[in-house]
Parts: structure tokens; sequence; C-alpha cells
């Protein structure tokens, strides 16, 4: 019992670091989604400006730093896709982490019932074992008595 509680003990510490972790890595990477999408809305938004104010000599200069801010902003929207991904993954991993916990632990408590009972059958056992053997004790006490008292008689009756 002391084993399965200590067992439980760090199996829970286990369950908590990996939930915190889990927590840690799904925070992070909703962060880093809200940075991305800031990033992303504020490319769009200069692709946007560029494309109206691109007339005249800075019309290359405009074309290719469109090309190249498109080219961020699918970049970034690959990423941020990629981190839904992840976090969704890590969510689920946690999950199942903690519904794992949680059968482990409905069956040791299911184990520790049964221990218990086993233990109290264990006793009963030895208490019945016991018994018999105070019985034929006592049987055997009785029969070596008489067996005694029938030599001594025989003796008795034989130096007579």
């Amino acid at each position: 019992s002391t084993f399965c509680r200590i067992v439980i003990r760090q199996k829970t510490e286990d369950l908590q670091e990996v939930e915190s972790y889990g927590t840690e890595l799904v925070n992070n990477a909703e962060a880093k989604i809200v940075k991305l999408q800031n990033q992303l809305k504020a490319k769009e938004t200069m692709i946007e400006d560029l494309q109206h104010g691109g007339t005249g000599r800075d019309a290359r200069y405009l074309r290719d730093e469109i090309r190249t801010l498109e080219s961020e902003n699918d970049r970034l929207k690959r990423e941020l896709k990629e981190l839904n991904i992840e976090v969704s993954s890590s969510r689920e991993n946690i999950e199942k982490a903690v519904n794992d916990y949680m059968e482990c632990k409905a069956a040791n408590r299911r184990l520790e019932g049964d221990n218990d009972q086993l233990r109290k059958d264990i006793l009963d056992l030895k208490n019945q074992m016991e018994a018999q053997r105070e019985a034929l004790m006592i049987k055997r006490d009785g029969d070596e008595g008489r067996l005694l008292k029938t030599t001594s008689k025989s003796r008795a009756k034989q130096s007579s």
C-alpha cells in the first residue's frame, strides 16, 4: 500500500509536470499565433497601400516590395497553420494524459479495495486454521490422556 501511494504520488507529479509543460506550450503557441496574425495583418495592409500608390518611377520598387511582402505573408500563413495544428495536438495529448491518469487512479482504488479484501480473507483463513489446530491439539491431548490411562490400567492388571 505504501508502494502504491509512492507510485501514485510520482505519477501525480509527472502528470502535473506534463500538464504544466503542455499548458506552457499551448500558451506560447497561442501567443505566437497572435503575434503572427498581427504581423500578417500589417503585411496585408502594406500590400494594399503599395498597390494603391504604385505608379510612376517607384512602380518597379513597389512591385518587388509587393512580391516580397506577399511571399512573407504566405510564409506567415503556413507558420500560423502549423502552430494551430501543434496547439491542437498538444491539447489532445494533455487531455489524453489526464484521462490516462484518471483511469490509473480509478484502477488503483479498485486494486486497493481488492487488496484489502484479500488481506481480510487471509486473516480469516489464519484464524480458521488456528482454531482447527487448537481443536486438533485438544483432541490429541485427550486421546493421549486416554491412551495413558488405558496403558496404566493394563499394566496394573498384568502386575496383579
